[in-house]
Formats: C-alpha cells, sequence, structure tokens
C-alpha cells in the first residue's frame, strides 16, 4: 500500500492526478460528467449516474490497466444470509436459493440494476459501458471486498493517511504508521 501510494502521491505532485475536490467536484462521477477530468477509478454505479445526470456526456468505461503481476480488481457484492432462528426455515433457504440462482440472477441482468454472480452470464450485460466493468470481476487477481464489523474504521483510516498524504500533511511513512496505531486501535475493542 505505502508503494502504490508513493507512486500515486508522485503523480499527484506532477499534476497528473487530482482529487474531485481539487477540481469542484463532490465525487469522481461528477468530475467525469462535468467532463473536469479525462479518468477515473469508479464501478458499476457510474452507468446509471451518468445516463441520468449527464446524457449528453460521451464517456466510455474500460477495464483497469494490467498491473505488474496481471489483471486485477475489487468487486463489491451483497450477501444472502438465512436468519437460524427463522420460524419458516425451508421458505427461507428456499427464498436464498431462488434470489441466487441463475434464472433469477439473469433477470436482474437484464434491468441494468446489477451484475450477475454467475460469470458465464456476463454476456447476458447489454450496455457496453457495463459490460466493461463488469468484466472485471473474472480477472484471475480479482478479490471481493469483504466487509465486516471494523471495515469502515479501517477504510477510514487509510482514506484519511491517503488525505493527509495528498494535503501534504504528512509523508507517505508517517501517514500510514498513523493509519495502523488507530487501525489497531479499532480491532483491538
Amino acid at each position: 500500500m505505502k508503494e502504490a501510494a508513493t507512486f500515486l502521491l508522485a503523480m499527484k505532485d506532477s499534476g497528473a492526478l487530482v482529487t474531485s475536490a481539487d477540481v469542484g467536484a463532490g465525487w469522481c462521477g461528477e468530475a467525469i460528467g462535468k467532463e473536469l477530468v479525462g479518468f477515473t477509478y469508479e464501478g458499476g454505479w457510474m452507468v446509471n449516474y451518468m445516463r441520468n445526470d449527464f446524457p449528453d456526456v460521451n464517456w466510455k468505461a474500460v477495464p483497469v490497466p494490467t498491473g505488474p503481476v496481471g489483471k486485477g480488481n475489487v468487486i463489491f457484492t451483497n450477501g444472502i444470509g438465512v436468519n437460524a432462528n427463522s420460524q419458516y426455515p425451508r421458505a427461507a433457504a428456499a427464498f436464498a436459493i431462488f434470489v441466487t440462482s441463475r434464472l433469477n440472477q439473469a433477470e436482474i441482468v437484464a434491468t441494468g440494476f446489477a451484475y450477475s454472480t454467475h460469470p458465464d452470464q456476463i454476456s447476458l450485460v447489454i450496455d457496453p459501458n457495463d459490460a466493461a466493468i463488469a468484466i472485471g470481476g473474472t480477472f484471475p487477481l480479482t478479490r471481493v471486498a469483504y466487509w465486516g464489523p471494523n471495515t469502515g474504521k479501517v477504510n477510514d483510516a487509510v482514506s484519511q493517511a491517503l488525505e493527509r498524504i495528498y494535503l501534504g500533511e504528512q509523508t507517505v511513512d508517517e501517514a500510514f504508521a498513523q493509519a495502523a496505531e488507530e487501525i489497531n486501535e479499532a480491532l483491538s475493542q
């Protein structure tokens, strides 16, 4: 992570990288929509946002560049669980099986709302920008972003470390040392 932060800091210092706040946008999607930047790293939520808020902007989603060890991405997903104490455990289990089924997920893909968890259903994605984003879930080094009770605290500590680095308040080593302390404290509670 420190190597990546150092690389990104060099890009920011050179002017090649900006934050959405640097260009007066609330988030990366708005910066693309207002044509203030030429590239951002975002996910499937960009497609409907651009379609609804910036329908006249010509943009294109492409898979992330291949890194030094291969193609990878981070995918975000949802989970379906069945409460062990449900009054109707068989019905609850049947519902979870149906919701995650190939048939149901194919129907959801057709709406443009979400991608299927079945990789062979990627061909069902109609919008080319959605398809370019969805393909990231099939890369060999792609990992699922798991969420737990302290994920927000960990993400916040890392995000705040990066912000301190970008604002020139701390070096990469200082910022990540502070983040490590904050994360360790959060995890020990």
